[in-house]
């Protein structure tokens, strides 16, 4: 008995300690959900924005608002009701606001304000996100507002700023009290949000909303963390505290929740101060009461054993030979069969691939194993599925060939595990982006319930493994001999993913439907987009590429591959006199793979869009480059007619610039620019040079030379060569003597 009270005090005492420590985890990953729910109600928010301000770009009565010149008050009232619809439907919608930052026109469903230079420094983004404290007045009545605003530019473009501006503003509680509804969750005062520079943007406490608690060391160890999320044990106010946070990849924010430690595992330090002591008197009194019992029975036992150790001393174990040889029989057995079921796996896929590719299956095997396989794959019915791996040009940038491979065996196992309810199956890695699964099945038809099965494996590898499939489905077939005919023409279907898209399921209707449609090349659009590209209109550019994709998505596979293989020659063409043939960047466009390898329509537009920015920059370059040119030019003509007329009294920039066409204020910056000196300041220096020139070569008196280098007041003259050379024009001609 008191070894059952050690041991079990030696097990309880551990086990303690383990629950202790699952109690602080269990409690730090509650934490996490918590924040997590908080992050997911944020970027739903996030979502919600785009969403609305989307909708809005897209209104007539916004589009009159911030495009045209003279707006009735119908529009307004239009506005008005549309705006505050929006804010009934989206609850967390404080106001909506709308602003043309050229003729500052706004409206705002609350009125709040909103200071315009912050909205001229955010033009630069599409969207800006900013915690803010607004106060409206309407007559004695105040009202303060705690607001995270949204700023989105629906019209933003890398080439230009925008002028039109939708403002949403939002409670800066709702992002927590939301989390509330959906979960149930009473949040502590201890948790809020803030954003990368450690300002608080939402708080359980409103009065902490937009303080600055960067400062405090675990906010500097959040905020350098890389991880999107974790926890940390820190002093605080020189108490113990729990620390846990999750980090949005949309808001640049971090969710945190602060708890303080002692009151989250209180009761568990109690309850291990009482099992400690009364461990400890239970091992005192067992390993007493073991002393007395040992001392009573030893010397008889080991008297005993010193006989048995005596009479047993030089014998061999047979029984233990017998033992190692039964073990190490059962490891050899278990090894051989573990290689048998390998070599036979990789055999029956070796013999489904050969199949579809319509080899002859000859392998350096017994004919029992091809009888065995033949026998495994024996079925009534058999259809074939091709599962096309998404994007692979882009995977393969960042995963090495073996991550790929796994990639494969994902693919394979849960399609296999998941159409296991309908029929069995068994499958092949063919290329590198596809598996292929056999279906071995009894009816002469797929189940619908089949289709539902294909979506159910698309969505768990998109959520559990971050990547996408698309899937091909054969006709259903008699005779496994025809599976080489039926995979040629899945490697048809996989053809119109073009116009489906990544993720897409496609069998013989969805393929036929595609595959029969036909149209004349789009003349007009091929047009329209040349001429965008000579005026170098990206909008009109955007619109010409999208109206060229919306035709060839109506048309067959080789017809828009051959539509777009045309449209790409027909544009490098039309520039080829100052593209450069050798360049690498255009050569890789008339390479008609580019086109031939593009998986979506997407891959299309973004060829022809990179084609089209790529000629409007040289087009740009190379006008800037004549523009150069010609300015100097026109800059090397009037410092010539300077140099001509410099001792005209008359000759001035107005005088120059109708000289040379151009108004005077536009010449004299020209000039400047390109000389880095004003044309005053040009013509004055040539005249002293001049002045220089003849009070060194001559004795005319300064008041002749003055008037013979254009300047007819002698003062000026004197003031002005003593302010350039520092000495008077007297005192030059003197010093120039004496030399």
């Amino acid at each position: 008995m008191p070894y059952v009270y050690c041991y079990s005090c030696c097990i309880k005492l551990p086990a303690f300690f383990l629950f202790s420590a699952s109690t602080a985890r269990e409690i730090d990953n509650t934490s996490k959900q918590m924040l997590a729910q908080t992050s997911y109600a944020a970027d739903l928010i996030y979502e919600q924005v785009l969403t609305i301000s989307s909708y809005l770009i897209n209104d007539n009565n916004v589009v009159s608002f911030f495009h045209s010149e003279n707006i009735d008050k119908v529009v307004y009232y239009n506005i008005s009701r549309q705006l505050t619809n929006i804010q009934n439907v989206y609850s967390f919608i404080r106001s909506i606001g709308l602003y043309n930052l050229d003729n500052g026109r706004k409206f705002d469903t609350l009125d709040i304000p909103i200071d315009e230079a912050v909205l001229i420094s955010s033009r630069v983004k599409h969207i800006e996100i900013y915690p803010r404290k607004a106060v409206t007045r309407y007559y004695d009545y105040v009202k303060e507002y705690d607001l995270v605003t949204f700023i989105i530019f629906p019209e933003y473009s890398m080439s230009k700023t925008s002028s039109s501006v939708i403002v949403i503003n939002i409670d800066q509680n709702y992002i927590i009290n939301t989390v509330s509804s959906i979960g149930g969750v009473s949040f502590e005062p201890s948790t809020f949000v803030m954003d990368s520079e450690g300002l608080i943007v939402s708080h359980s406490d409103p009065l902490l909303f937009m303080h600055d608690i960067s400062g405090q060391n675990y906010v500097q160890s959040i905020l350098d963390d890389e991880n999107q999320a974790g926890s940390l044990v820190t002093n605080i106010d020189n108490e113990k505290h729990l620390v846990t946070y999750i980090k949005s990849d949309k808001f640049d924010w971090s969710f945190v929740s602060v708890k303080q430690y002692n009151k989250l595992v209180a009761n568990i330090h109690e309850l291990q101060k009482t099992i400690i002591i009364v461990s400890v008197i239970i091992v005192i009194v067992g390993i007493i009461v073991s002393f007395m019992l040992t001392s009573a029975i030893y010397n008889p036992i080991k008297s005993l054993m010193e006989k048995v150790g005596s009479i047993n001393a030089g014998r061999v174990d047979e029984y233990q030979y017998l033992l190692d040889a039964f073990i190490k029989s059962r490891e050899s057995s278990e090894m051989l069969s573990t290689s048998i079921k390998k070599a036979s796996c990789l055999i029956k896929e070796n013999y489904i691939y050969n199949l579809l590719k319509g080899g002859s299956g000859s392998f350096n095997l017994l004919q029992e194993v091809f009888s065995n396989i033949g026998n495994q794959l024996s079925s009534r019915y058999y259809c074939l599925f091709i599962f096309k791996i998404d994007d692979i040009k882009n995977i393969k940038l960042y995963k090495t060939e073996k991550e790929v491979s796994l990639l494969r065996f994902i693919v394979s196992n849960i399609s296999q595990e998941l159409l296991l309810r309908h029929f069995k199956n068994d499958s092949c890695s063919v290329e590198e982006d596809e598996v292929a699964v056999l279906a071995l099945m009894n009816d002469d038809s797929l189940p619908d319930e089949v289709f539902l099965t294909l979506a159910e494996i698309q969505d768990a590898i998109r959520k559990h493994f971050n990547f996408t499939v698309s899937i091909y489905i054969g006709d259903v077939l008699e005779s496994i001999r025809e599976l080489s005919k039926s995979y040629k023409t899945l490697k048809e279907y996989g053809r119109y993913r073009l116009f489906l898209g990544y993720e897409s399921i496609i069998d013989h209707r969805k393929f036929a439907t595609q595959a029969e449609k036909t149209s004349f090349y789009p003349l007009d659009t091929e047009r329209k987009l040349i001429s965008a590209l000579h005026l170098c209109d990206n909008k009109l550019i955007n619109k010409s590429i999208t109206s060229f994709i919306n035709h060839i998505s109506e048309v067959n596979y080789y017809e828009a591959v051959n539509y777009s293989n045309h449209l790409v020659t027909a544009i490098v063409k039309k520039y080829s006199n100052f593209i450069n043939s050798q360049d690498n960047f255009f050569r890789q466009y008339l390479d008609l793979e580019r086109i031939t390898s593009a998986e979506t329509m997407k891959d299309i537009s973004d060829l022809i869009t990179e084609l089209s920015v790529k000629i409007c920059d040289r087009i740009n370059e190379m006008n800037s480059n004549m523009n150069m040119q010609r300015y100097c030019n026109i800059v090397e003509n009037v410092k010539k007619y300077i140099m001509d007329n410099y001792s005209d009294p008359n000759l001035s920039l107005d005088v120059v610039a109708d000289k040379v066409e151009l108004s005077a204020g536009y010449l004299g910056k020209l000039f400047k620019s390109i000389t880095s000196v004003s044309f005053n300041d040009y013509l004055n220096n040539i005249r002293l040079e001049k002045a220089k020139e003849l009070l060194s070569t001559t004795n005319e008196p300064s008041s002749r030379i003055c008037e013979k280098v254009g300047i007819y007041n002698i003062t000026y003259f004197s003031t002005l060569f003593k302010k350039t050379y520092g000495v008077t024009p007297s005192a030059f001609r003197a010093n120039s003597s004496r030399v």
